[in-house]
């Protein structure tokens, strides 16, 4: 019998009959250094609680409990070279008060490829650069060792190496570095034809080679990588420059508008007033008249005016509404001699009336007419 099935009976006798649904939907994941089970937990229930008890090949299993839909398993696989070397599966068994439900198994998995497992969990590559040379082109990346920190920390004494094979315009390319290296590199000749210079696929293996047995973590492949030609990498530094600018000055305004809204929160808007003038008022060769509401034409009553100079017997005579003034400017003395001489036919009239006519644009006349006339 199985290390797994030996362990699943003992489960199984020590919870007795069960009375509470297993978790169902079990799952394993692992990316990169990150190892994660998840379960269904079919809902809030009160009072139930989770045990999940990890099995390793190497022995030092792990129990722990939790109230979650899901245990975080990189503590523990990482604690140690050995733990993260070996493999593993996962128990999960549902407990409410007294009653268990039957445990579920997940997958087993590990990280080293040197060892069978139902999951095999790898590395994803560091960020890759393919420059071009002289003489072909340089491959380079950071070494895992160093831009993973679980994988430096669980070094021990034999120093691991990193290898790692490109494949480029059909061959392949082998390259290595060691744990004191900060970046890998690797050079390659000049392509067929030269502008085309590409790392179709580049794929590694951290392996250790201690003196009992050996092991190796596995990364995923990557590519294509291409290299960028000098102009190319030009223009596109050229673009950066300018999108980083248009950036800069666009957060300027941005903070000057809210800086003004802000300043003037508070202060109430002042709309333009129309500037309405009297007609007489924008024109200075008038007297300023005072605004009241008046009719267009002002009938007034005046006395028959004589002048010592004309016999009493005849008046002034006026044709029907004659004009004998100046506009809203009273009589000079000019006027007042042309009007003593005027000849007024005093037959026709027994008493004169006087008006005022509005000749528009704040022009006003004054004039006379007859009795009988209607206004």
């Amino acid at each position: 019998m199985s290390l797994g099935g030996a362990f699943r009976v003992l489960l199984l006798l020590l919870s007795g009959a069960s009375a509470v649904a297993p978790p169902g939907g079990l799952e394993l994941t692992c990316h990169n250094q990150q190892v994660t089970v998840r379960w269904e937990d079919g809902g809030p229930r009160r009072g139930t609680s989770y045990r999940v008890d990890v099995v390793a090949s190497a022995g030092g299993g792990h129990t722990d409990e939790t109230t979650g839909n899901q245990y975080d398993l990189t503590p523990f696989v990482w604690a140690s070279e050995d733990r993260y070397l070996a493999f593993y599966s996962v128990y999960v068994t549902a407990r409410e008060g007294e009653n268990r439900s039957e445990p579920t198994r997940t997958q087993t998995f590990t990280f080293n490829s040197l060892k069978p497992a139902e999951i095999m969990c790898k590395f994803d590559f560091p960020p890759v650069d393919l420059k071009k040379t002289d003489s072909g082109a340089t491959l380079s990346f950071r070494n895992p060792l160093s831009f993973y920190r679980e994988l430096n920390e669980t070094a021990r004494s034999e120093s691991p190496t990193f290898t790692f094979i490109a494949n480029s315009n059909g061959s392949e390319f082998k390259g290595s570095c060691d744990a004191g290296d900060g970046v890998c590199r690797l050079a390659l000749p000049p392509g067929e034809p030269a502008a085309e210079m590409c790392v179709s696929e580049l794929r590694g293996s951290l392996a250790r080679v201690p003196r009992v047995k050996a092991s190796a973590v596995d990364f995923r492949a990557t590519g294509p990588v291409c290299a960028i030609d000098s102009a190319d990498s030009g223009a596109l530094a050229f673009a950066l420059m300018l999108l980083l600018f248009f950036v800069v000055i666009s957060g300027v305004v941005v903070l000057i508008c809210r800086a003004k809204a802000w300043t003037m929160k508070g202060v109430p808007a002042k709309l333009p007033m129309a500037l309405v003038l009297h007609p007489s008022e924008g024109n200075m060769g008038y007297a300023p008249l005072q605004r009241e509401d008046v009719s267009p034409v002002t009938v007034t009553e005046n006395v028959a005016f004589r002048n010592p100079s004309v016999s009493t017997e005849e008046d002034l005579q006026l044709g029907p509404c004659s004009y004998i003034g100046r506009p809203h400017g009273g009589l000079s003395d000019g006027d007042s001699e042309e009007t003593d001489t005027a000849a007024v036919d005093s037959s026709h009239y027994d008493r004169r009336k006087m008006l005022e006519v509005d000749m528009g644009d704040g022009d006003v006349a004054t004039g006379y007419s007859n009795r009988g006339d209607d206004l």
